[in-house]
């Protein structure tokens, strides 16, 4: 929980990224749909930019979990370099 004269503007900030984030899972859903339907129409491979499109997603999905877990790695370390002053 943030603290301190910023803690509003923070927790606020917060929340909207928190809606924009199920507002993705949303547009993603209805591209994975709009895609897998397109390919079974097509019997064809929907590819952007060179690389088959879910490949692409996959990729996209381990590098955020990758920074997701950096991001933590990097928080807890700053934890136990407070407890340690």
């Amino acid at each position: 929980m943030a603290r301190g004269p910023n803690a509003s503007k923070m927790r606020k900030r917060e929340e909207e990224m928190g809606k924009r984030v199920k507002q993705l899972k949303k547009v993603d859903d209805d591209i994975v749909r709009a895609v897998t339907a397109w390919q079974e129409q097509t019997n064809q491979v929907f590819y952007f930019r060179g690389v088959a499109y879910f490949h692409r997603m996959q990729a996209q999905q381990r590098q955020y979990d990758a920074y997701k877990l950096m991001l933590r790695n990097v928080s807890k370390e700053r934890r136990k370099v407070k407890c340690f002053q």
